[in-house]
């Protein structure tokens, strides 16, 4: 599920969805057409669903989003620029693409390391006043480049996703804490 969420963020038809998702985890042809048919037809249904009761839902992810933006511009440069001086050259990604999503459970974000992609729930404040939004997102972000062979290869690839966010755990803290 999580790689169907970070693929609709650039895919339409969700035929195409349910082919690159499949390529991506199984292989090209790890699925029959019928099948993926059938999978395009269930997505769109909940697609429909989701219209049906959050009809305004896009214009407000942008809404929510704003926010975010305007304090990730503040202070997100310099805590990726902190992550940066304390790992090694090209730890830290050159550009990610961020895709805000639906909050569902209150601040939940997930970095989509094949696709260098971070989702993040749009939420309207911090979940926790600590703990602000923009830290999330660096620490996301920071996980981007953790699937480079020099760093993945000594790690299972089932672990990897949980390895990459418990490493950069500690290097956002810090890079948060030197932006205040």
């Amino acid at each position: 599920m999580p790689l169907l969420t970070c693929l609709a963020a650039e895919i339409d038809n969700n035929r195409q969805l349910v082919q690159r998702a499949v390529t991506q985890t199984l292989g090209a042809s790890a699925i029959s057409e019928t099948a993926a048919n059938r999978l395009a037809a269930c997505i769109a249904e909940l697609e429909s669903v989701l219209v049906r009761h959050r009809p305004q839902l896009v214009d407000k992810l942008v809404v929510r989003g704003r926010p975010l933006q305007e304090q990730w511009e503040t202070r997100g440069p310099g805590l990726l620029n902190n992550v940066a001086q304390r790992t090694a050259e090209g730890f830290v990604a050159h550009n990610g693409e961020v895709v805000l999503v639906n909050p569902l459970v209150g601040g939940h974000g997930r970095a989509h390391l094949a696709n260098n992609r971070v989702t993040l729930e749009a939420v309207l404040a911090n979940p926790h006043d600590a703990l602000p939004e923009t830290l999330r997102l660096g620490w996301l972000l920071t996980q981007l480049n953790v699937d480079v062979p020099m760093y993945s290869d000594p790690i299972p690839q089932f672990l990897l996703l949980r390895v990459a966010s418990l490493a950069c755990l500690s290097l956002a803290l810090a890079g948060a804490e030197s932006v205040e």
